[in-house]
């Protein structure tokens, strides 16, 4: 990859209803031993020719720097490669805690893509990771290309500040008057970067993010936030044409959601808190195998304090009269959605019923799912799963059960799961379903009888 500096970039236009089929950007900010703060620039699946940024102060845009990459054209890379710009900025020497545009665009032989970031440097003082964290700030740059979405990316903390979650709060300010839009918590298990999607439908107004860490250290709202720059939202026009057809679909829909409004909500004051809950989907099969998934949350609400829901899964897929209170209750409140495989003696082992194969579709669709869903084996289970799961996360029982248990939150080192009464029932649970399962096979096994055959012919040797 070669590159050169002090490229002119007057206009760096593009489609922006083009997604990341050229490639996407990610930044980083690191500090180096002498306290000071570098950008680092990484291009990942490339499929462009050519690329420009261009980086400038949000407040003054005559203060910039621009840079050209192009990849020679008889360099190969893999459709995983990513490119780092390892000389970092060479004015990064000059980057003060203040607000910067990145503009990013990428084109090949047939088209182009655009891109439009803002960031704010962070303070070096507040930084580092010595910093404590009920002073530490974040990094993070939202990416408004679309004014109809906007997407925050966030650089999560070491490891070492032992963060469970990511508190992110939107708002829109609008004639004089703040307005809190959304508020998310996410999981930072093993993620070096979180992304957060907001729609604004083009509601005009000035959006920003507040962004803050949950830990023992920091109960929620107890230590520092961090705030985004403020990016305004004019309102578009649209012609009137689409306005039309477009209201003969949302006027329906939004009186559908006011009917499920109401019917969830008729008896409460407003709307269920922001929780943890845990979702066990499962097939009722044989009645040892329900004893395996009862004990099993039994054992997970012990072990992570989080309330579990157990739900049985028909197998029908067509829409059953209680299936909608079932869909809207149950699915919607759990943050984890854990699929239990049945046993590989059962029948139809692989369906889900209407309700639950819709809502796990779309939600497996996003390209930052609000959900962790995952897929449990048994030592007894079948290894088919449901087409819409295949790409989510597999454990093993009981081998992987350490590592199950930290995809709800992280165990302390110390933790003992071996002599915990709930794990030793539940291993005896799943020897006893294991052996049934075993005598299942056995006993339904094709049987090959065979019998004398009397020489004379018959009809059938006949037809033969």
């Amino acid at each position: 990859m070669s590159i050169r500096g002090n490229v002119h970039t007057a206009n760096l236009g593009g489609n922006e209803r083009l997604k990341n089929h050229l490639g996407d950007i990610m930044l980083l900010v690191q500090y180096d031993i002498s306290s000071q703060l570098f950008l680092n620039v990484t291009f990942s699946g490339v499929k462009w020719n050519r690329a420009f940024l261009r980086l400038s102060d949000d407040n003054n845009k005559n203060q910039n720097v621009c840079k050209m990459y192009s990849v020679e054209k008889n360099t190969r890379l893999s459709p995983n490669s990513d490119l780092y710009d390892s000389c970092l900025w060479s004015t990064a020497k000059k980057l003060r805690a203040k607000t910067y545009l990145l503009e990013y665009k990428v084109e090949n032989a047939q088209e182009s893509m655009h891109k439009k970031i803002l960031f704010d440097l962070p303070n070096i003082n507040f930084f580092g990771d010595t910093v404590p964290i009920t002073k530490r700030l974040i990094f993070s740059y939202i990416d408004f290309t679309s004014s109809y979405e906007i997407i925050l990316n966030i650089q999560t903390l070491p490891k070492s500040y032992n963060v469970t979650r990511y508190k992110v709060e939107v708002f829109r300010e609008r004639d004089k008057k703040t307005l809190l839009l959304d508020v998310r918590l996410l999981s930072s298990y093993r993620k070096s970067a979180l992304k957060f999607e907001y729609l604004t439908y083009n509601e005009e107004g000035h959006y920003y993010f507040a962004i803050s860490v949950i830990s023992e250290k920091c109960p929620e709202d107890a230590c520092m936030k961090t705030l985004t720059s403020k990016i305004y939202i004019s309102r578009k026009g649209t012609p009137l044409v689409i306005g039309i057809v477009g209201a003969s679909f949302i006027i329906p829909f939004v009186l559908f959601i006011f009917h499920m409004w109401n019917r969830r909500f008729k008896h409460q004051g407003g709307l269920p808190e922001t929780v943890e809950k845990i979702l066990i989907l499962f097939k009722p099969s044989s009645e040892k195998h329900n004893d395996v998934v009862t004990t099993l949350a039994k054992t997970v609400k012990n072990s992570t304090g989080i309330e579990v829901m157990l739900d049985p899964v028909s197998l029908t897929r067509t829409k059953q009269k209680n299936a909608e209170k079932w869909c809207s209750d149950n699915l919607i409140l759990a943050s984890h959605i854990i699929y239990v495989a049945p046993p590989s003696v059962d029948d139809d082992n692989c369906e889900l019923d209407y309700m639950t194969f819709n809502f796990l579709k779309e939600e497996t669709k996003k390209s930052v799912p609000e959900k962790e869903i995952v897929v449990l084996l048994l030592p007894y289970s079948t290894r088919e799963v449901p087409s819409i799961l295949v790409g989510c996360t597999k454990f093993e029982l009981m081998g992987d059960f350490p590592r199950f248990l930290n995809i709800f939150q992280p165990m302390s080192s110390d933790f003992s799961y071996e002599n915990d009464i709930n794990y030793m029932q539940l291993v005896a649970k799943i020897r006893l379903a294991q052996a049934e399962t075993d005598y299942r096979k056995t006993s339904e096994a094709p049987r090959i009888v065979i019998t004398d055959q009397s020489e004379e012919p018959n009809e059938i040797d006949g037809l033969l």
